[in-house]
């Protein structure tokens, strides 16, 4: 029954106090009660009639009374923190600030990192000391490590980025507390900025592998840390990072060989080009890369035979640029190899020269109907499948080919009369325009741009 009353007077005193208390930012935060405070009901019903007494007189303006108060009860209990923070907001109320701040240091070291007494303590102001030299930094930074704070952190790491001493700024992110506070991460922000400025490439790239280790990388900034690694040049870098994963996206690699090439760099872009292989996402991308290793590779022609080609779409290009220096140095086994890439249907003027070139007859005479059949009306075409007709012994077929094209009027020229004889023979020829009247059969089908093989069947005709 007793128990029930204490806990009915306490309930009751702490709803007053907290309607005392309304416009108290730092009892809203905290509270009275006993769990809020961190105390056992017995130890929160010794002190908190002194707490409420303490609070009153605050409220009061009584300075007096409310330090007295508060001061008895840290002592009791000098490890809480809640109690420490009613004792730093009385001593700010009244203007110690002073006081507040040795309290609260101290606190810390006792609860080192608590976010409510760092809180408290960075809510205090502080008379902002100019520093304008390396030694005021040195003796700054010094007092800072004896007694660590958020603000101290903060003011020695902005300082040393104004006098550009990056590694005293560095110095302070060590602290783990201050880094993975907001002052730390602004000043982790500022110092990577700063060494982009002052072009320290190295600090930069720390900074970004530190924050890739922490997971807290962002896309942007990923961007932002290769392009540090390329305006720095710290190739063995990249390579470094690349063989662990990090930057192996297509363009990734395109990029830094370009900035090779831009840069001169021939021996390292070629042991580049020549090591790596790209899986990449777009014709494009493998279109740029086939570009480099047709304008850098120790040896283009054979880096480009020698590529497995990933779009479709780029198979053309790279037969395009091999073939040719392929044929001409009579490499026909890399020459076929290449074109086998190729649908069966594509390239067949170059796939019938390479034909031609080993003496495959019929595989010769296959292409050349083929590229007769597109261009009926072209000589060349013809010239090449009655040629192929006559290495094939098909002499025939040619004669029959070539006599199609010419417009004959009445019998073929070939063709025996009546009597036995040809148009040849009687010397006479029945082609238009000749009115019947001479001109040698031969003679006229040699004429005006004749083929070699429209001679090997006029002959075939005698």
């Amino acid at each position: 029954m007793k128990e029930n009353n204490l806990n009915r007077v306490i309930g009751w005193s702490g709803l007053l106090l907290t309607s005392l208390l309304s416009t108290s930012a730092l009892a809203d935060n905290i509270g009275t009660s006993a769990e809020e405070l961190g105390l056992s009901d017995y130890r929160h019903f010794v002190i908190y009639p002194r707490l409420d007494k303490a609070l009153k007189a605050q409220k009061n303006n009584d300075e007096a009374t409310a330090i007295r108060e508060f001061e008895y009860i840290h002592q009791q209990v000098p490890d809480n923190i809640p109690l420490t923070l009613y004792l730093a907001e009385a001593y700010r109320h009244f203007g110690h600030d002073d006081r507040a701040r040795l309290l609260l240091e101290d606190q810390l070291k006792r609860h080192p990192g608590d976010a409510r007494l760092e809180r408290s303590l960075a809510a205090i102001p502080v008379e902002v000391k100019s520093v304008t030299t390396v030694e005021e930094l040195l003796a700054q930074q010094k007092a800072c490590d004896a007694a660590p704070t958020l603000r101290c952190r903060s003011d020695v790491g902005q300082n040393a980025l104004r006098l550009a001493q990056l590694p005293v700024a560095r110095a302070q992110l060590n602290d783990a507390t201050f880094a993975a506070s907001p002052e730390g991460k602004t000043l982790r922000t500022d110092l990577l900025q700063r060494a982009i400025y002052l072009k320290q490439w190295s600090q930069a790239d720390t900074l970004y592998n530190e924050a890739r280790q922490q997971n807290t990388l962002s896309a942007a900034e990923r961007r932002q840390w290769f392009d540090v690694l390329l305006a720095g040049q710290l190739d063995d870098r990249i390579l470094a990072l690349q063989s662990q994963g990090i930057f192996t996206d297509p363009q990734s690699y395109i990029t830094y060989a370009t900035a090779l090439a831009y840069r001169g760099e021939k021996a390292r872009l070629q042991h580049y080009l020549n090591e790596n292989k790209p899986l990449f996402t777009t014709d494009a991308q493998e279109k740029s890369w086939l570009y480099l290793l047709s304008k850098y590779s120790a040896n283009p022609v054979q880096a480009l035979a020698n590529y497995t080609v990933q779009f479709a779409d780029n198979r053309q290009y790279v037969v395009g640029a091999t073939l040719p220096v392929l044929l001409k140095e009579g490499q026909y086994d890399a020459a076929q190899k290449l074109l086998a890439t190729l649908p069966a249907n594509e390239m067949l003027e170059e796939r019938y020269a390479v034909s031609v070139a080993t003496r495959n007859k019929a595989e010769a005479l296959r292409l050349a109907r083929l590229l007769y059949q597109q261009e009926p009306a072209n000589l060349t075409r013809l010239d090449q499948l009655t040629w192929q007709l006559m290495q094939n012994e098909q002499s025939r077929e040619a004669a029959d080919l070539l006599l199609q094209r010419y417009p004959f009027q009445g019998r073929c020229a070939c063709q025996p009369d009546f009597n036995g004889a040809t148009g040849v023979s009687a010397g006479k020829s029945s082609l238009p325009g000749n009115a019947g009247e001479g001109g040698d059969f031969i003679e006229t089908l040699t004429a005006g741009g004749a083929t070699s093989v429209a001679k090997s069947v006029a002959g075939y005709c005698r």
